[in-house]
């Protein structure tokens, strides 16, 4: 029996094809077909039956108070069944528009028994960081967006607000919305969304596009992966007024980047307020004042002797002394960063003794020449 579709340009056929390999997926609802089905010997199109025969418009048990009316695949870009919670990406569906009220096909084609359960499903929102609220769906596939918070692709329990592309993971929910951060110790630094009026991150220099930490009072923005980027302090003489932080160009880069959807150079980013070359190694940084300097360009002695071992100290690039994953600062127990430049003890090799650069600088015994 030949189907003439009421939107479909072209005749549907029956498919009764039973091969495995023949096995499709449904032009409206991107169910997998498992025949029989219809499909458009023109244009390739396959459809469930069920889609195949849905109606213009219909009554359903979930949203008994108005007629809904069926839409085409891409008529929206996402919507969230109002009947399963999942977050439906270009297919078709019924709506209501006075409501703002979806159904996908497969919810929508559920007897009034089955729809009982569904119907104790609510309905959550949050905010965060966001102008709208946002609602928790169900991401299963298909959905190439990524989260605001970690830039890593969408899945599972998601928060969004489908009208401005926002997503976040469930997970991401976690991360403050509020914090007190050392690169900026004079107020709070709070969640905002910049929505594409970008503002430049402080530490890695690269634009914010999405949402951030910010002060409004100094006008002061943070990625959010670089709020958590592993830095050491340092006090020095040469720039007494502010703590300066311990810095690898290419490793903060890498953080920036996570955040920063748009291409930006990964050079002349920290110019050494010194010898006027470009920073892209290891170096120090006044965040608040935006000063850098090389580590080689900063007075530190090449060896020391500390109070609280026996052997020399020698200034390294980095030290990684095992593949546990997790590196500490022998003085201050604190994690440390193993791409960071430190003080290690080099006759120490079976138990290494490795330090923060300003934990040791602040108890040298004396500088051996």
């Amino acid at each position: 029996m030949q189907l003439k579709g009421f939107w479909h340009e072209h005749i549907l056929v029956p498919d009764n094809e039973e091969s495995d390999a023949r096995r499709s997926y449904c032009s409206w609802c991107d169910g997998k077909i498992f025949v029989p089905g219809y499909t458009c010997q023109q244009c390739s199109g396959n459809w469930h039956i069920s889609c195949a025969k849905s109606p213009p418009k219909k009554t359903h048990f979930l949203h008994s108070q108005h007629t809904l009316t069926m839409f085409y695949p891409h008529y929206f870009k996402y919507f969230i069944c109002d009947g399963c919670r999942d977050l439906c990406h270009d297919v078709a569906g019924y709506h209501c528009y006075e409501c703002r009220f979806f159904l996908d096909m497969k919810c929508a084609s559920l007897p009034d028994d089955q729809c009982e359960q569904l119907k104790k499903t609510e309905s959550k929102t949050i905010y965060f960081c966001h102008k709208h609220k946002l609602t928790r769906a169900n991401c299963a596939k298909g959905i190439k967006e990524k989260c605001k918070v970690c830039q890593l692709r969408i899945s599972g329990a998601t928060y969004c607000c489908i009208n401005c592309n926002f997503f976040l993971h469930e997970s991401c929910l976690e991360t403050p919305q509020e914090i007190q951060h050392q690169y900026h110790l004079q107020h709070p630094l709070l969640g905002r969304d910049f929505d594409g009026n970008p503002k430049n991150c402080r530490a890695c220099n690269l634009q914010i596009w999405d949402i951030a930490y910010y002060c409004d009072i100094c006008d002061f923005a943070l990625h959010f992966t670089c709020a958590t980027y592993l830095t050491s302090t340092l006090k020095h003489e040469f720039h007494h007024e502010h703590t300066l932080f311990s810095f690898v160009a290419w490793d903060l880069w890498d953080q920036g980047f996570i955040q920063s959807l748009e291409p930006q150079p990964s050079k002349g980013n920290f110019c050494c307020e010194t010898c006027g070359n470009d920073c892209s190694g290891s170096f120090y940084r006044c965040v608040e004042c935006n000063i850098n300097r090389h580590l080689e360009c900063i007075p530190l002695p090449f060896k020391v002797q500390h109070e609280d071992h026996s052997d020399p100290l020698t200034l390294m690039e980095n030290v990684v002394e095992d593949d546990y994953g997790e590196y500490y600062c022998e003085i201050c127990q604190d994690k440390r960063n193993p791409n960071h430049p430190v003080y290690c003890c080099k006759m120490c090799k079976d138990n290494w003794f490795i330090a923060h650069i300003g934990c040791v600088i602040k108890e040298v015994k004396h500088v051996i020449p």
